[in-house]
């Protein structure tokens, strides 16, 4: 098994592929370095979250959080400031 395998894709569309920025690297790990990613992935979110160690304000990155919600606590915001 090699060690930092890479493709390059040519990005379609292109006119011209004389730039780098015409192709996308596509890195290709192996089933066990995924397996590992999402396993040291997983507890460090899990000691993150039980810590607390996020702003209780930072939406992305997060389970259960996204843009609709930091979307939907800008709008109760500015409502609020209204009344």
């Amino acid at each position: 098994m090699e060690k930092g395998k890479c493709k390059i894709l040519k990005k379609t569309g292109k006119s011209n592929y004389n730039h780098s920025s015409s192709y996308i690297p596509i890195s290709l790990t192996s089933v066990l370095g995924k397996a590992m990613e999402r396993i040291i992935t997983t507890r460090i979110e899990c000691y993150v979250e039980s810590e607390n160690i996020l702003d209780i304000e930072q939406e992305g990155f997060r389970h259960f959080r996204s843009t609709t919600n930091a979307l939907l606590n800008l709008t109760q915001s500015i409502l609020d400031g209204f009344n």
